[in-house]
Protein backbone atom coordinates (compact mmCIF):
# COMPACT_ATOMS: atom_id res chain seq x y z
CA UNK A 1 0.00 0.00 0.00
CA UNK A 2 1.40 3.46 -0.86
CA UNK A 3 1.49 5.91 1.93
CA UNK A 4 -0.81 8.26 -0.18
CA UNK A 5 -3.24 5.40 0.26
CA UNK A 6 -2.12 4.79 3.79
CA UNK A 7 -2.59 8.43 4.64
CA UNK A 8 -5.82 8.97 2.99
CA UNK A 9 -7.57 5.91 4.24
CA UNK A 10 -6.50 7.32 7.74
CA UNK A 11 -8.02 10.32 7.21
CA UNK A 12 -10.93 9.37 5.93
CA UNK A 13 -11.47 7.19 8.53
CA UNK A 14 -10.77 10.24 11.64
CA UNK A 15 -13.41 12.45 9.63
CA UNK A 16 -15.95 9.65 9.79
CA UNK A 17 -15.51 9.14 13.53
CA UNK A 18 -15.71 13.18 13.54
CA UNK A 19 -19.14 13.28 11.97
CA UNK A 20 -20.26 10.44 13.84
CA UNK A 21 -19.19 11.89 16.79
CA UNK A 22 -20.78 15.00 15.69
CA UNK A 23 -23.96 13.68 14.33
CA UNK A 24 -24.26 11.91 18.48
CA UNK A 25 -23.34 15.32 19.94
CA UNK A 26 -26.26 17.35 18.66
CA UNK A 27 -28.39 13.78 19.02
CA UNK A 28 -28.82 13.40 15.20
CA UNK A 29 -27.44 9.67 15.32
CA UNK A 30 -30.38 7.26 13.84
CA UNK A 31 -31.62 4.55 16.44
CA UNK A 32 -30.34 0.65 15.70
CA UNK A 33 -33.14 -0.46 14.13
CA UNK A 34 -32.62 2.47 11.41
CA UNK A 35 -29.25 1.36 11.53
CA UNK A 36 -29.91 -2.38 10.63
CA UNK A 37 -33.12 -1.08 8.02
CA UNK A 38 -30.01 0.73 6.12
CA UNK A 39 -27.00 -1.55 6.81
CA UNK A 40 -26.82 -2.11 2.76
CA UNK A 41 -26.53 1.06 2.55
CA UNK A 42 -23.70 1.66 4.90
CA UNK A 43 -22.41 -1.69 3.48
CA UNK A 44 -21.97 0.38 0.13
CA UNK A 45 -20.95 3.49 0.66
CA UNK A 46 -17.77 1.82 2.71
CA UNK A 47 -17.58 -0.09 -0.41
CA UNK A 48 -17.97 2.96 -2.49
CA UNK A 49 -15.47 4.99 -0.07
CA UNK A 50 -12.94 2.37 -0.49
CA UNK A 51 -12.99 2.19 -4.56
CA UNK A 52 -12.87 5.90 -4.43
CA UNK A 53 -9.43 6.13 -2.69
CA UNK A 54 -8.21 3.74 -3.99
CA UNK A 55 -8.52 4.72 -7.63
CA UNK A 56 -7.67 8.15 -6.81
CA UNK A 57 -4.56 7.90 -4.92
CA UNK A 58 -2.81 7.95 -8.35
CA UNK A 59 -4.13 11.01 -9.43
CA UNK A 60 -3.78 12.69 -5.96
CA UNK A 61 0.16 11.58 -6.25
CA UNK A 62 0.88 12.59 -9.31
CA UNK A 63 -0.63 16.13 -8.37
CA UNK A 64 1.49 16.28 -5.34
CA UNK A 65 4.78 15.41 -7.46
CA UNK A 66 4.06 17.98 -9.66
CA UNK A 67 3.77 20.53 -7.13
CA UNK A 68 1.74 23.25 -9.00
CA UNK A 69 -1.10 22.95 -6.96
CA UNK A 70 -0.86 23.66 -3.46
CA UNK A 71 -1.11 20.32 -1.19
CA UNK A 72 -3.85 22.46 0.63
CA UNK A 73 -6.00 23.26 -1.81
CA UNK A 74 -5.72 19.18 -2.97
CA UNK A 75 -6.51 17.90 0.42
CA UNK A 76 -8.75 20.56 0.65
CA UNK A 77 -10.86 19.83 -2.69
CA UNK A 78 -10.07 15.72 -1.90
CA UNK A 79 -12.04 15.56 1.38
CA UNK A 80 -14.66 17.72 -0.85
CA UNK A 81 -14.79 15.20 -3.83
CA UNK A 82 -15.51 12.67 -1.03
CA UNK A 83 -18.44 14.19 0.37
CA UNK A 84 -19.95 14.46 -3.63
CA UNK A 85 -19.23 10.82 -4.02
CA UNK A 86 -21.15 10.20 -0.62
CA UNK A 87 -24.14 12.33 -1.56
CA UNK A 88 -24.00 10.53 -5.18
CA UNK A 89 -23.79 6.98 -4.19
CA UNK A 90 -26.44 7.65 -1.06
CA UNK A 91 -28.93 9.07 -4.03
CA UNK A 92 -28.22 6.69 -6.64
CA UNK A 93 -28.67 3.58 -3.85
CA UNK A 94 -32.02 4.84 -2.83
CA UNK A 95 -33.16 5.54 -5.78
CA UNK A 96 -32.56 1.37 -6.77
CA UNK A 97 -33.99 0.69 -3.38
CA UNK A 98 -36.77 2.37 -4.20
CA UNK A 99 -37.06 1.41 -7.92
CA UNK A 100 -36.82 -2.68 -6.55
CA UNK A 101 -39.09 -2.14 -3.65
CA UNK A 102 -42.06 0.27 -5.48
CA UNK A 103 -41.34 -1.98 -8.82
CA UNK A 104 -41.11 1.88 -10.66
CA UNK A 105 -38.45 3.33 -11.50
CA UNK A 106 -38.10 6.22 -9.36
CA UNK A 107 -34.38 6.83 -9.53
CA UNK A 108 -34.54 10.33 -11.02
CA UNK A 109 -37.29 11.44 -9.09
CA UNK A 110 -34.76 10.11 -6.09
CA UNK A 111 -31.85 12.38 -7.74
CA UNK A 112 -33.72 15.49 -8.01
CA UNK A 113 -35.36 14.86 -4.43
CA UNK A 114 -31.78 14.82 -2.53
CA UNK A 115 -30.59 17.24 -4.75
CA UNK A 116 -33.37 19.75 -4.00
CA UNK A 117 -33.11 19.17 -0.31
CA UNK A 118 -29.77 17.16 0.78
CA UNK A 119 -26.96 18.41 -1.71
CA UNK A 120 -26.64 21.44 0.49
CA UNK A 121 -26.09 19.56 3.31
CA UNK A 122 -23.33 17.20 1.92
CA UNK A 123 -21.78 20.78 0.45
CA UNK A 124 -21.89 22.45 3.42
CA UNK A 125 -20.34 19.42 5.99
CA UNK A 126 -17.59 18.27 3.03
CA UNK A 127 -16.53 22.19 2.67
CA UNK A 128 -16.32 22.75 6.95
CA UNK A 129 -14.96 19.14 6.55
CA UNK A 130 -12.31 20.54 4.00
CA UNK A 131 -11.42 23.49 5.74
CA UNK A 132 -10.86 21.99 9.10
CA UNK A 133 -9.41 18.96 7.89
CA UNK A 134 -7.55 19.97 4.76
CA UNK A 135 -4.50 21.40 7.38
CA UNK A 136 -4.09 18.02 9.16
CA UNK A 137 -4.44 16.37 5.75
CA UNK A 138 -1.63 18.55 4.42
CA UNK A 139 0.88 18.59 7.22
CA UNK A 140 0.39 14.28 6.67
CA UNK A 141 1.11 14.46 2.95
CA UNK A 142 3.93 16.97 3.35
CA UNK A 143 5.86 14.32 5.46
CA UNK A 144 4.86 12.31 3.76
CA UNK A 145 6.41 14.10 0.54
CA UNK A 146 9.65 14.50 2.28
Amino acid sequence: MTGTRRTLIKHTVIGATVTLLMFYIVDELPNISKLVENIYLVIFLTFLLTGTIWTTTKSIDRLLKKRKISVYLISTLYIVFLWTVLFLGTALFVGFDESIRNGRFEIWDTLMGYTIYRLWVYLGIGIIHGLTGGPFLTMDLNRQLK
